[in-house]
């Protein structure tokens, strides 16, 4: 269902894209530019007759479109996260009316938690796959890059600079995630660099 503080013109202007854009064959290039509004708006929207109101060929892709977009949400605000530390949460549409001097920057925790929230809704996609094969779907998200952020938001959550307390239980929170992050990745295909390629 709709988030009943999204205005309907938002997502009606997105949806048109939308179809142009799965009419090129090139949404999954899109993706990225959904991923900043909510994901839920263009692929869980509903009409009155209880269809999607953006059109996809099968359950299966919208999942995985579903599942790309809170990957690449996750994406952005960890990049944020690094350089300007816990930012503000918006999980609506900000519209015209938005009342920006009662948004406030999260916590730390809230934000973390915020970005894992997005990256598990990847990993429990059933839909998304491991590693991208095709060359149709170059810049696409996949479980890997889900996985590797989970470790990487969690090392930073348990870093000297948001752990100024040094709590062992970020790090082991962290080390966790990261052990499962390197025991995923190897499970499914990929592995380190052992030697260098560069002359």
């Amino acid at each position: 269902q709709a988030d009943g503080n999204v205005a309907r013109v938002a997502i009606d202007a997105a949806c048109v894209i939308f179809d142009k854009m799965n009419e090129d064959r090139r949404l999954p290039y899109l993706i990225s530019d959904i991923a900043r509004m909510h994901p839920d708006f263009l692929l869980r929207w509903k009409n009155d007759d209880g269809s999607y109101y953006a059109k996809c060929e099968s359950d299966d892709i919208r999942d995985r479109f579903y599942a790309e977009a809170h990957v690449l949400r996750a994406y952005y605000m960890t990049e944020l996260f690094k350089w300007y530390g816990p930012l503000p949460i918006l999980d609506y549409v900000a519209d015209a009316n938005t009342k920006y001097d009662k948004v406030h920057r999260a916590t730390v925790d809230e934000y973390v938690k915020f970005i894992m929230d997005d990256l598990q809704i990847g990993m429990d996609s059933q839909n998304l796959p491991w590693r991208t094969k095709l060359g149709t779907d170059a810049m696409r998200t996949h479980k890997a890059l889900a996985v590797a952020l989970q470790s990487t938001v969690t090392m930073m959550a348990a870093s000297p600079l948001y752990n100024p307390d040094n709590k062992a239980d970020l790090w082991e929170t962290a080390y966790q995630y990261t052990k499962n992050a390197v025991d995923s990745l190897k499970a499914n295909g990929y592995e380190l660099f052992t030697t260098c390629t560069r002359e």
